[in-house]
């Protein structure tokens, strides 16, 4: 699941733009109707959704891969994530 490297910024402040899980999917969403397959999405070749703190969606064409995108799992970034969190002495519901 590729993570780019601005998506591991972390610091003291809970307002950081912080982009910690990214989804592959189809979005059903943008094209529903009669004779359009579930997940087709409006061009067919799917969505990369990134789900960030407080629940935020940002949606962008899945054959737009950030640069420098590193391979990454998610539970290897919710780990850094949650090291991140205790060096800064807070707990992680200020991130949430």
């Amino acid at each position: 699941m590729p993570i780019a490297p601005r998506q591991f910024t972390a610091g003291p402040d809970p307002e950081k733009n912080l982009w910690l899980t990214e989804e592959r999917t189809h979005r059903a969403a943008c094209r529903t109707g009669p004779g359009v397959p579930t997940g087709a999405g409006p061009t067919g070749i799917g969505h990369n959704r990134i789900v960030g703190p407080k629940g935020s969606v940002r949606h962008r064409p899945a054959g737009d891969p950030e640069p420098f995108a590193a391979k990454v799992e998610v539970d290897e970034v919710l780990a850094v994530r949650e090291r991140t969190l205790v060096l800064a002495g807070r707990c992680p519901e200020v991130w949430r």
